[in-house]
């Protein structure tokens, strides 16, 4: 009689190889920059709005200034970049919140303290050190044999 063959795989390893990304890598804004830019151009959007009235008077209203009616304006673009750095930042302080809670059930069970350093806890907004590029928010920076490139890891 024969019998199949059965395979025991104890080790599975993916390699992480650099894929290059369609953004460049000085494209990259600390989160402070992007609030920066944003604040900046909301500005000159209500002081434009406000040169427009009082030169124009009431117009249609429903004009769409070409940067907003395009669907990838430079403005939503530091928006979701900005809001990607929130909530990346904000599933930091979740990880950290989860991590404090298991140290504190280990500890419960086992009856003394963990040894080792405390966790630190993590900023609750976002570094001004925190970057992301607008043009691909889901590239990051990576540092690569040959250097750094802008681009995802696979």
């Amino acid at each position: 009689m024969r019998r199949g063959w059965l395979a025991l795989v104890g080790l599975v390893a993916l390699d992480g190889t650099k894929l290059k990304a369609n953004a460049s890598r000085d494209a990259n804004r600390s989160y402070a920059e992007v609030s920066r830019e944003v604040e900046r151009m909301l500005r000159e959007a209500a002081e434009a709005d406000e040169f427009e009235d009082a030169h124009l008077g009431p117009a249609r209203g429903d004009e769409l200034p070409e940067e907003l009616a395009v669907p990838s304006s430079r403005r939503a673009r530091l928006r979701r970049a900005r809001a990607k750095l929130e909530a990346e930042a904000r599933e930091q302080r979740a990880a950290y919140e989860a991590h404090l809670a298991e140290r504190a059930r280990i500890e419960a069970e086992r009856g003394r303290p963990l040894r080792g350093r405390k966790p630190k806890p993590p900023a609750t907004v976002p570094a001004p050190s925190a970057r992301v590029n607008p043009t691909d928010p889901d590239s990051a920076l990576m540092h690569t044999r040959d250097g750094f490139v802008q681009g995802y890891n696979a």
